[in-house]
């Protein structure tokens, strides 16, 4: 690795894999709300470690898009943008710049971590499919438009990933690359260089003697209860991006033990439902939820603790708020189902620059 930020042709980027999903989740929330009048944009920024020959990317955080209110993106999309890279970025959907306050605290949170501030990942969708009829000549993929690369050698960041999204038959796929910006003395018909990503899969595989599902002494069918407890997650996410409190509700006791990050305490399930209902038609009309379980700890048979991680991603791709939440969840051996019996949320410290709304509380902001 050279002094100046910029890594050598051999270096290799090393993703780990939780920060990938941490990405992805938030992409094709966002993917399933692109039309062909709002192409609306994913972006994170990479947070990591820098070796002899290797960059580590661990995380990745979440800033607003200033797109549309920093005086400094709306000359720049006026002046240079537009007038080099077509009318197309007068669409005040299409194109991101990150919020100097979120960048700000992203570099801290980075240095009160022990990490770095390394560079950005971005979305790519297949506009040849979803786009309008007169861009679908269109053609994105995991390489760097002119305006990407206009963007990484005006931010000069080492490491750029873009993240290519497509759908196919209803399931989504992906594709990654990883780009360095251009350097003084490089052939500006090539201004960006590619380098070496692998992303790791350790979080994927699963330990030895460890199966999805396995059979008991009966020969029947049992589901692993790892699956079954972060499947409870995933029925509230698909329950939020509905804007369905019932639903969402449903995956909680139905006398739950609920505290907000403001000490508010719906009564069970029927006030759970009721809180969302409120802020699914208000303050988080249409946004998604992005929910990581990072630890599960049975204490018992039936019984676990759970580390939980959110964020609220707004219609337009921009974070509304982050939380960690520790919750208990029980298995009914009746009828087979896990359910949330205590759930407690809370803001970590120093994870967003301004207060933010609770993303469950039964209180509804207006501003």
């Amino acid at each position: 690795m050279r002094s100046s930020g910029h890594p050598d042709a051999s270096a290799v980027v090393l993703m780990d894999g939780g920060a990938l999903s941490s990405f992805l989740d938030a992409a094709i929330a966002v993917y399933g709300r692109i039309t062909p009048k709002h192409p609306l944009p994913c972006f994170a920024l990479l947070l990591g470690s820098v070796d002899a020959d290797a960059i580590h990317i661990k995380d990745v955080t979440f800033a607003r898009n200033a797109r549309t209110r920093d005086p400094v993106a709306l000359r720049e999309f006026t002046d240079t943008i537009v007038p080099r890279y077509g009318t197309a970025y007068e669409n005040e959907s299409r194109g991101w710049w990150a919020d100097s306050h979120d960048l700000l605290c992203a570099a801290r949170e980075a240095e009160r971590r022990g990490l770095e501030l390394l560079g950005s990942i971005h979305m790519h969708p297949d506009w040849h499919r979803i786009g309008p009829p007169h861009e679908r000549s269109m053609i994105l993929g995991a390489h760097p438009t002119p305006m990407d690369t206009h963007m990484f050698t005006s931010t000069g960041w080492p490491v750029n990933i873009i993240c290519y999204v497509e759908r196919h038959g209803g399931a989504m796929y992906h594709k990654l690359a990883a780009w360095a910006p251009f350097e003084p003395g490089q052939d500006r018909h090539f201004p960006c260089r590619e380098l070496s990503l692998r992303v790791s899969t350790a979080r994927h595989v699963r330990p030895a003697g460890r199966s999805c599902r396995s059979a008991d002494a009966g020969g029947s069918v049992m589901t692993d209860p790892d699956e079954s407890v972060t499947q409870l997650w995933t029925a509230l996410s698909e329950a939020w991006a509905r804007g369905d409190a019932h639903d969402f509700a449903a995956n909680f006791h139905p006398q739950c033990d609920f505290t907000s990050v403001r000490g508010d305490k719906p009564e069970g399930r029927a006030g759970i439902a009721d809180s969302h209902a409120k802020l699914f038609a208000g303050v988080y009309r249409g946004s998604s939820l992005d929910a990581h379980v990072r630890r599960i700890r049975h204490l018992s048979p039936g019984i676990a603790t759970v580390d939980v991680e959110s964020s609220v991603i707004g219609p337009d791709g921009s974070p509304l708020a982050h939380t960690h939440a520790l919750a208990v969840v029980q298995h009914d051996t009746e009828t087979d189902r896990w359910s949330i019996t205590s759930f407690h949320n809370m803001v970590p410290v120093g994870s967003r620059p301004h207060p933010q709304p609770d993303p469950l509380s039964p209180e509804e902001r207006t501003s």
